[in-house]
């Protein structure tokens, strides 16, 4: 049915799991189109009342939904960003866990319980689908689609392997947990060395911008041509698109390695 195929839309599940992530606001996902949808009828009237204008109207209709999904994708990114700042303390619980003789999955229930956020979140979903019947690693595998980076597909390599021919868990979790802790250390000296570069970039980037006001301030009016010929339209937009692949450039270039 279409109810069906509508829930089994790879975008609908990646927004289902984007709304899980949000704290204090628990929201279904079809709750979220109609909200979206009332969002476009609202920034499209608001325009077309202080415009007059169908074409950017029909322009806020589209534009204001993807507002929403950006806040989602930087809330997931905030997310991920503090559950890799929290993985070497649940590592190591995990590995004074085993020490004491516990098993993987009592040590995985402990972070649960015990572990800082959003570590323990994610391990409890683990734990409950364990119990539900999963095995654990697809349990595991799970979490590393919802938390995809090096350090999770290392942890989720290292328990497979251990389960098929045997180790030491307690330095598996020792040596993933001073792995990371040396990670965010570098990352930290990279952000701090490339700081001045980025705040020269943010300026180049928002200079246009900021002289077009200031000369508008001065001068008004002096940008009418740009707004009411067909040249300046076509000035505009290539003006408009010059400046966002600039933007993009100054931003590559200014970013800092990944570690």
């Amino acid at each position: 049915s279409i109810n069906e195929l509508f829930s089994r839309s790879q975008i609908v599940i990646t927004i289902d799991e984007h709304l899980k992530l949000l704290r204090n606001i628990h929201l279904s996902t079809s709750t979220f189109f109609v909200l979206e949808f009332m969002l476009a009828l609202a920034a499209s009237s608001l325009t077309f009342l202080f415009t007059y204008s169908f074409n950017l109207s029909f322009s806020a209709f589209f534009f204001a939904p993807v507002i929403p999904l950006v806040l989602l994708r930087f809330n997931k990114h905030m997310y991920v960003q503090k559950f890799v700042m929290n993985f070497p303390d649940a590592l190591t619980m995990m590995r004074n866990a085993v020490k004491t003789g516990q098993g993987v999955q009592s040590a995985f229930k402990m972070v649960s319980e015990e572990g800082p956020y959003p570590v323990n979140f994610e391990f409890e979903r683990v734990v409950q689908e364990i119990d539900l019947g999963a095995h654990i690693v697809e349990a595991l595998e799970n979490l590393y689609l919802r938390i995809r980076t090096v350090d999770m597909r290392l942890f989720r390599l290292g328990i497979v392997i251990q389960m098929d021919v045997g180790g030491n868990l307690s330095d598996l979790f020792e040596n993933i947990a001073n792995t990371i802790r040396e990670r965010i250390s570098l990352n930290r000296e990279t952000k701090a060395l490339t700081s001045q570069a980025k705040a020269s970039g943010t300026l180049r980037i928002l200079l246009p911008l900021i002289l077009s006001l200031v000369v508008n301030l001065i001068n008004p009016g002096f940008f009418d041509p740009l707004f009411t010929t067909e040249t300046g339209k076509k000035l505009l937009l290539i003006s408009m698109g010059l400046l966002s692949v600039g933007s993009i450039l100054i931003i590559k270039i200014v970013q800092g390695p990944k570690i």
